[in-house]
């Protein structure tokens, strides 16, 4: 057998397997981002002890890896341990941090993380029935993403499609 043949193809499985994942991760996203109703996930009421926009450093990994550093809004209530964190994607927290003082009465609306992750995603924050975080932007920014992993998805997929045809 050719040792070419042999590259070819475990580059094609390679990328197919990629491919397939994001797409798959894709959908999933944005199946799950669909079908959430506010009514049916997780909800805490309680008074705001602390609020803090923290930075947090990520890492994507890689050859080489590369880190970000992203501001996110930490939120502690009176009435659970648990903490809850909110992603702007505008890094600019200041008109929220002014409304969410110390002894404001909040209802979060979180997406509860697996066991031994350190936070909860807030999905929507209202408080005296204002809503100051809004479901619908969260849904927006995970539509963005799953379709952005689909889209990548098929694109790796024809990518390797053409390349090995044209090898």
């Amino acid at each position: 057998m050719n040792i070419q043949i042999i590259k070819k193809s475990i580059f094609f499985i390679f990328s197919v397997v990629v491919s397939v994942t994001l797409i798959w991760l894709g959908f999933s996203t944005l199946k799950e981002n669909y079908s959430r109703d506010l009514k049916s996930i997780h909800q805490q009421k309680g008074t705001i002890e602390h609020t803090e926009v923290v930075l947090k450093r990520t890492k994507a990994t890689g050859k080489y890896s590369i880190y970000f550093n992203l501001k996110i809004l930490k939120i502690n209530l009176n009435t659970t341990n648990e903490v809850f964190y909110s992603h702007n994607t505008s890094q600019n927290y200041t008109e929220l941090a002014r409304k969410l003082k110390k002894g404001t009465k909040v209802l979060v609306y979180y997406k509860k993380l697996k066991e031994g992750e350190i936070a909860n995603n807030v999905l929507q924050l209202t408080s005296d029935n204002e809503v100051l975080l809004t479901h619908e932007s969260y849904k927006a920014k995970e539509y963005f993403a799953g379709v952005v992993m689909m889209l990548l998805g098929v694109l790796l997929l024809l990518l390797s499609v053409f390349l090995l045809k044209n090898i």
